[in-house]
């Protein structure tokens, strides 16, 4: 395949050759006094090379002359290419700087002036190609090349591209193929020899690259022909002046970086195709020359802080995307620009509407013939919130073409809206937002808009009514809002009641048919009736609205409610549904009969009850299909204790039932997941003799600090894989027989609880596989009991204290501490810690990743090295970060070390000023990676290179 689209790029550039030499450059060299002799002999050589092009693709795998011949024909090929195109970016570059000289002798003496010195080279240059083209020509009879060979089908590459398939691309794999789908599709507008994006150093050979961290900075300024430059989410990187030397560039990406300006120079790339500024949010303006780079197709700057447009951004005539334009109050800066730009699709914010003063000049913008945008956002000031019947007029004459999809109007503050929005014949529109539109009194009627899928209404103050407007000017042509999927009313703080539809078939479901989200949030008014039937409706949520107490709608389909800080009167009557209910802070009990009508109910979460003292006697158990249950904020409420809660998988219990001092598990059969967090009197769990948890996965007790105990002889949870117990004070002991009762446990944490001395009689069980052990003195003082050598599962420890001057540890692992399948290890808050242990380290050969951080102590490595593991690779990397008491800021350190010459990379945040690296660099050889964190007496050597 790579040898295929080979072929087939050399193709391309041959004829890429022939479009180069053209009429345009013959005509702009003559001016130098170059003959046109030389670009006669070019064509001709292309033309006579391009003959025998198939026969030699197709020869080449198995003649190697002719493939020594082709790969020759390449570099010649290109050097040709590169030099064409550098005498059409000097052409350009005239041609622009030109037309900003008013006097024509004075235009004359420029031209001849900026282009003296790139002309005294520019014969022998095209000499030296000519040269290399005829010679190859001359060899075509000698290896036997036929003319006319029919060649390989492929599908057609475009002739901008010269990107070699056998070249390494640094880095950024998916922004790679981005780019080359961008600059080398088919769509793009006119010029296609612009879009061209190899890349070629003569003097270094690359010819495609991405700036990583595995490329120096500086390796960017020997890359003269450098067509694409991709920095996108780099810290702390600033453009040099010099940027505006590379005029071959076509695509720059300094996406989501904190860029605070552009160099003017980048106003001298006439090549440019791309410029990507999204996320750059201390960006604040663009070059002031913007309106040079004429060749520019696609500009984004969504997500910057820009405050103006550069002047006469309307020369830019080949833009297709500007995904914002901030609109100005002088000649040049106005909205007319936009009016310039016919060929601009896709997406764009237009923002300061306010500094539209005549309505007719937001005509001049052209929106309606644009029909290739998608998606437009109209923007006023939001500081401007004074009412405006001239902003009315001005959103009218903005009027777009039918084809948008999505439409976005902000901060408005017009008291209605104009009539072409909710017309019919805008079929395409599938989003509506409109935000912040205070001084509105009606809703635009936006029922009959035939897709419309995603309506968003935010902050219209002086909306009362949503009335029989709201769903179509005058009779209804179609079903009103057919297609409508997601409905959100938010911040309406007048709006008292929502008027029903009166159209036929309203029960049938003759509005909102298809509606499945439906959110009314901040509506604190609104206590008139909500739409009655919604077939489709699976998720409600109301948040805000104190005043609603009419029943909720009839929503067969319905999955999820979500009632916050609403009036009591919603309870009475629930779907079956899976229900949240939050923020019903006066509420003492809830209704008896809650939960009769949900049946089918799978989840319910109960939230920031603060004086709930009850829950419905018999109703959370009733359901069988309950599967989760979720207790948050009710500290008063006392959890119901009933026989059996025979279908619920998972239970989370936070910062509730302080009454409740044991918790049975019994009652819960098929519990898998148990989550008890922030339950201060929590003391115990229990559990019948004999009774076996045989779902239960995953066991969580967090900041309980009176629990004490788990049930007396032992949790039988063969199953159980995780369990973690953090910040309970009191427990003096794990569970009992953990080897036997809970053999599948994987991952064991234990944080923060100081009274733990051991682990149970008979160790821990054979198949763990990560533990954690947190500011736990006690049983840190007795780690030679721990047993960990018979764990021969055990892959990953870590040990962290956040008081570091409380540990004595001063060498770290004893010998025999650790099993040798460790693979990854983290020691973090030893404060005393001085040194790695030798001979506790000599066994561990599968040692993958080594942390130590928190260690203000700590100077070096082991003295006798680190094991060697032979399987493992010779290159890793070593990142020192977050060093807080070592001074002299952030440095690199870079050091070649064992027999393959590997690169041990170390990053040290706030480097020491005496710190020192003993081990041999050669026992590093099968570390992967190396963290060494807060130590302020490390690596020394690490700064000779």
């Amino acid at each position: 395949m790579a040898t295929i689209v080979g072929e087939a790029l050399l193709s391309e550039s041959v004829k890429l050759l022939l479009d180069l030499a053209s009429q345009e450059v013959v005509k702009f060299i003559r001016g130098r006094k170059v003959s046109d002799t030389l670009l006669t002999k070019l064509k001709t050589s292309c033309l006579t090379l391009s003959k025998v092009l198939n026969d030699a693709e197709e020869r080449e795998i198995t003649d190697k002359i002719v493939k020594e011949w082709l790969d020759e024909l390449k570099d010649a090929v290109y050097q040709a290419e590169d030099l064409l195109d550098e005498i059409a970016t000097e052409a350009l570059r005239c041609q622009v700087e030109a037309e900003f000289v008013t006097c024509t002798s004075k235009v004359r003496n420029f031209i001849s002036t900026s282009f003296d010195q790139f002309g005294r080279k520019l014969e022998s240059k095209i000499q030296e190609v000519v040269d290399k083209l005829e010679y190859l020509a001359s060899q075509i009879n000698a290896i036997g090349l036929r003319e006319g060979v029919e060649g390989r089908s492929s599908h057609r590459v475009p002739t901008t591209s010269l990107v070699d398939p056998e070249t390494i691309i640094y880095g950024r794999d998916d922004d790679e193929k981005a780019i080359v789908n961008l600059l080398l599709s088919n769509d793009v507008a006119s010029n296609n020899h612009s879009t061209e994006m190899k890349e070629e150093d003569e003097d270094e050979n690359e010819k495609y690259f991405y700036l990583t961290n595995k490329v120096p900075h500086d390796l960017l300024l020997k890359l003269r022909f450098l067509r694409v430059l991709s920095l996108s989410h780099y810290c702390n990187i600033e453009l040099p002046e010099s940027i505006g030397d590379f005029k071959h560039l076509r695509y720059l990406d300094v996406s989501f970086t904190e860029i605070e300006r552009l160099p003017e120079s980048t106003c001298m790339l006439v090549n440019l195709q791309t410029l990507n500024l999204s996320g750059c949010k201390f960006l604040v303006k663009l070059p002031k020359n913007m309106r040079n780079l004429i060749n520019l197709r696609h500009l984004y700057i969504s997500g910057t802080s820009i405050k103006n447009m550069p002047i006469q951004m309307g020369r830019l005539q080949c833009l297709q995307t500007l995904t914002k334009f901030v609109v100005g109050k002088d000649i040049g800066f106005q909205i007319e620009e936009l009016g310039k730009l016919s060929n601009l699709r896709g997406v764009i914010v237009i923002s300061n509407l306010q500094n539209v003063i005549n309505s007719t000049n937001a005509l001049e913008a052209k929106l309606k013939d644009k029909e290739h945008l998608k998606e437009l956002t109209l923007e006023w000031d939001a500081a401007n919130g004074i009412i405006s019947q001239s902003e009315r007029d001005v959103l009218n004459n903005l009027q777009p073409h039918t084809s948008l999809t999505k439409l976005v109007i902000k901060n408005y503050n017009g008291t209605s809206f104009p009539n072409w929005i909710g017309d019919s014949s805008f079929s395409n529109i599938t989003v509506v937002h409109l935000n912040s539109c205070r001084n509105c009194s009606s809703l635009p009627s936006l029922g009959q808009l035939p897709s419309l899928q995603d309506l968003f209404v935010f902050g219209f103050d002086e909306v009362v009514t949503v009335d029989a407007d709201f769903y179509g000017s005058g009779s209804y042509t179609i079903t009103p809002f057919q297609s409508l999927k997601i409905l959100r009313f938010e911040a309406m703080s007048k709006w008292e009641k929502w008027s029903p539809y009166h159209g036929e078939g309203e029960d049938e479901g003759g509005v909102f048919p298809s509606l499945q989200e439906l959110y009314l949030e901040k509506c604190p008014k609104l206590s008139g009736s909500l739409p009655k039937h919604l077939p489709s409706l699976t998720l409600l949520q109301i948040n805000e609205c104190e005043q609603l107490e009419s029943s909720l709608p009839t929503a067969p389909s319905i999955r999820e409610l979500l009632l916050l800080n609403c009036n009591d009167a919603l309870l009475k009557e629930l779907p079956p549904a899976n229900l949240a209910v939050r923020g019903f802070e006066n509420l003492e009990s809830l209704p008896e009969g809650v939960m009769d009508h949900n049946h089918c109910v799978e989840e319910l979460f109960i939230d920031d009850f603060p004086v709930l003292k009850s829950l419905p006697r018999g109703g959370l158990s009733s359901p069988t299909t309950l599967k989760r249950l979720c207790i948050r904020n009710c500290k008063e409420v006392e959890f119901p204790m009933y026989p059996c809660y025979s279908s619920l998988e998972q239970l989370d219990i936070e910062d509730s039932c302080n009454s409740q001092k044991s918790f049975p598990l019994d009652i819960f059969p098929k519990l898998r997941f148990l989550n008890i967090k922030r339950c201060s009197n929590m003391e115990s769990l229990s559990v019948s003799e004999g009774h076996h948890l045989t779902d239960l996965l995953r066991l969580k007790i967090c900041d309980c600090p009176n629990f004490v105990a788990f049930p007396s002889g032992g949790l039988s949870a063969p199953n159980l894989s995780e369990l973690e117990v953090s910040n309970c004070s009191r427990l003096n002991s794990l569970p009992e027989n953990m080897h036997t009762f809970l053999p599948s446990v994987q991952i064991l944490k234990i944080k923060n609880c100081p009274q733990i001395e051991s682990f149970p009689e008979g160790g821990l069980p054979s198949n763990l596989f990560s533990l954690r052990i947190d500011d736990c003195k006690k049983l840190i003082c007795n780690r030679m009991e721990w047993g960990l050598q018979r764990l021969q599962s055990l892959k990953v420890l870590q040990f962290r204290n956040d008081d570091p001057d409380c540990w004595d540890v001063e060498s770290f692992p004893e010998e025999y501490l650790l099993p040798t399948t460790v693979t990854h290890l983290i020691v973090y808050g030893f404060g005393n810690l001085r040194t790695l242990d030798n001979k506790g380290f000599q066994h561990l050969t599968s040692l993958q990743y080594l942390c130590i951080g928190g260690c203000p102590k700590f100077k070096h490595m082991p003295e006798e090295g680190l094991p060697v593991s032979k399987s493992l690779s010779a290159t890793h990397q070593i990142k020192p970060i977050s060093c807080p008491s070592m001074v002299n800021g952030e440095e690199h350190f870079s050091l070649d070390f064992c027999e393959e010459a590997a690169k041990l990379r170390i990053l040290v945040n706030q480097s020491p000023v005496h710190a020192r690296l003993i081990s041999p660099l050669d026992d590093l050889n099968f570390v992967k990676t190396l963290w060494l964190l807060e130590s302020n007496v490390l690596i020394e050597q690490c700064r000779q290179p």
